[in-house]
């Protein structure tokens, strides 16, 4: 009686599991539960009807096929029963390039590649491109136009400590040592937050980093934005608005960011972890005070200034270009802007701000630098051999050499105008390339 009961019960759960979604399609008996991340991002695909011909080219299939597969129902509850079975069982994510540390610190795989080194673009690379950006630095400040680089921290950087074993191993040079170092060299106008959140790991008054977000916490953007909108007032010799922070929420409903890679999961139930601060700010505004207009390259890390509302209460615009690329007026499309457009951009700005996490700092802003040193001073600029002459090898060794042209060599747009004036030179392609990385290392470490 109790193995026919039960083969009853499995004969239900199967039928309930077949029908289930079909039902929820057509009647909707129970609430969606978005999913988030990629998942949640997929755009949405519409159902096309019979035609003969894209059934031949498999055209039908295919698209009704993928609109079925996003649309059918209960699909986000299927999705979050399978992901949380696979997280509580063998705490595997099902979500792209996210990695459960020790004690379930979550991370993204660039972060600890980051921290490791293993994303290294080399020091020549860094070197060329900072003294690039220094060149920027002061032809822009003679049109009263401040630059200021923004390191944000990485949450690898923040707690080495649960990475998991599996990736553990000697740290190798990383790119936000060799930039930190480059910058300050270059006397670049920098913030290094990176360093500063470490030191203040176990000092701040509330956490700087969550334990399942990947961004600074709100309540460190907060203090990251003051201090950054602080040094632009400095910089740019103006009084801003002054921002205040009257109340702080510090709770276990842990919100937004602090949260952002528990929510890619797309599990069930809802993940604990310590309290967390939110910060409410205000501003107090009068007539003497200037909103700057300011322009910022950058990455998900500013989206906390806003979300803070330090941008809305400080700035005369919100001129945010994610990852260097412009939003469309009209058409919401974001674009690359370059050259004159991209010069008569930057002239309309009291100040430029690039910010960078650390493992961004891979893409060095992201073509910002070359495009910007293009309109300002022209392709060309690096490749004329009459600064130096290949008999000058003597004067750089051997491996500082090859390390130089290797980074001429991986760069396209930099080996296009190489080739170039290898012509207009007439000098071989090796002698012309020889000669830029002198040219280099003898102006670049002067």
């Amino acid at each position: 009686m109790i193995k026919i009961l039960l083969k009853f019960l499995l004969l239900l759960f199967i039928l309930a599991v077949t029908f289930m979604p079909q039902l929820q399609r057509q009647w909707r008996f129970v609430d969606p539960f978005p999913l988030k991340g990629s998942l949640g991002e997929l755009k949405a695909v519409s159902k096309i009807d019979f035609d003969f011909r894209k059934w031949l080219n498999g055209e039908f299939q295919e698209q009704n096929g993928l609109y079925l597969e996003r649309n059918f129902g209960l699909r986000d509850y299927y999705i979050r029963i399978y992901n949380q079975i696979a997280y509580s069982l063998w705490r595997t994510p099902k979500a792209q390039y996210l990695v459960i540390g020790k004690k379930d610190f979550m991370y993204e795989k660039n972060y600890i590649d980051a921290y490791y080194g293993n994303d290294f673009i080399g020091s020549a690379k860094i070197a060329v491109q900072t003294e690039r950006l220094r060149m920027l630095q002061d032809t822009l400040r003679k049109l009263n136009i401040s630059l200021l680089v923004v390191l944000a921290p990485g949450k690898a950087d923040f707690f080495p400590e649960y990475i998991p074993n599996k990736f553990h191993k000697k740290r190798d040079t990383t790119n936000f040592e060799v930039c930190k170092a480059e910058l300050e060299k270059q006397q670049v106008n920098v913030i290094d937050f990176n360093t500063w959140f470490i030191k203040n790991k176990y000092k701040a008054k509330y956490p700087l980093y969550g334990q399942y977000g990947i961004h600074w916490s709100m309540y460190g953007s907060m203090l990251a934005a003051d201090s950054v909108f602080k040094t632009l007032e400095s910089l740019c010799n103006i009084d801003m608005p002054d921002v205040e922070c009257n109340f702080i929420d510090y709770s276990s409903d842990v919100k937004r960011d602090d949260y952002d890679c528990a929510a890619a999961l797309n599990i069930l139930v809802t993940l604990q972890s310590y309290k967390m601060a939110y910060p409410i700010i205000t501003v107090r505004n009068d007539s003497t005070k200037i909103k700057p207009n300011i322009l910022v390259i950058g990455d998900s890390y500013y989206y906390q200034f806003i979300n803070n509302k330090f941008t809305s209460l400080l700035l005369n615009n919100n001129n945010f270009w994610f990852y260097f690329k412009k939003q469309g007026d009209f058409d919401g499309n974001a674009r690359k802007v370059q050259g004159k457009e991209l010069q008569d951009e930057i002239e309309k700005q009291n100040a430029v701000v690039l910010l960078s996490n650390v493992p961004n700092l891979k893409d060095y802003m992201w073509g910002f630098i070359d495009d910007a040193y293009d309109a300002y001073f022209g392709a060309n600029q690096l490749g004329n051999s009459e600064r130096t002459s290949v008999n000058d090898t003597n004067e750089i060794s051997s491996s500082k050499l090859a390390e130089y042209k290797a980074s001429i060599l991986k760069n396209p747009k930099w080996l296009k105008a190489v080739k170039q004036n290898a012509k207009k030179n007439h000098v071989t392609l090796d002698e012309q390339v020889k000669s830029e990385a002198i040219w280099m290392e003898k102006n670049i470490n002067k």
